[in-house]
């Protein structure tokens, strides 16, 4: 499938706000409900679109945010990923290039419960060489949308 100008403005849309009704995209668009309806499936089922809810943490009582860079060993970089999945606390992850092998978004409720955190489970992740973590100062923006 290659995306269309009508595919990529529905997608558009949805990443400013993704319970925009198909009635309005097809309205915006200038196509109708039953297009935007079958366009949106196929994104989907084809793997273009996901769709989903991202927490507002601050609101859920976990303030204390902080992006964690990994050094790993070459060959436990997979092993130590899955191991992260794992964890409550962990919101996101991504194998990366560079100065780091992994970063992870964190979210707990207090300073004291992530120094925890980074001490007692992820100090203890075998092949874990290192670790740097830079603490959030305040809400995430997306697109232009603040989640505070």
């Amino acid at each position: 499938m290659v995306l269309d100008k009508i595919d990529s403005k529905i997608i558009e849309i949805l990443e400013l706000d993704g319970r925009t009704s198909n009635a309005y995209i097809a309205k915006i668009i200038g196509v109708s409900e039953g297009t935007i309806r079958r366009r949106l499936k196929k994104l989907i089922s084809d793997n273009y679109l996901y769709v989903n809810g991202v927490a507002n943490l601050s609101k859920m009582g976990l303030d204390s945010q902080a992006i964690v860079g990994i050094k790993a060993d070459a060959d436990k970089i997979e092993d130590i990923v899955d191991q992260l999945s794992q964890f409550n606390e962990v919101k996101w992850l991504s194998e990366v290039t560079g100065q780091y092998d992994v970063f992870c978004w964190v979210a707990l409720g207090n300073p004291n419960d992530l120094g925890k955190f980074l001490r007692d489970k992820l100090g203890c992740i075998a092949g874990l060489q290192s670790s740097e973590t830079f603490v959030s100062l305040g809400g995430i923006v997306q697109n232009g949308n603040g989640v505070k």
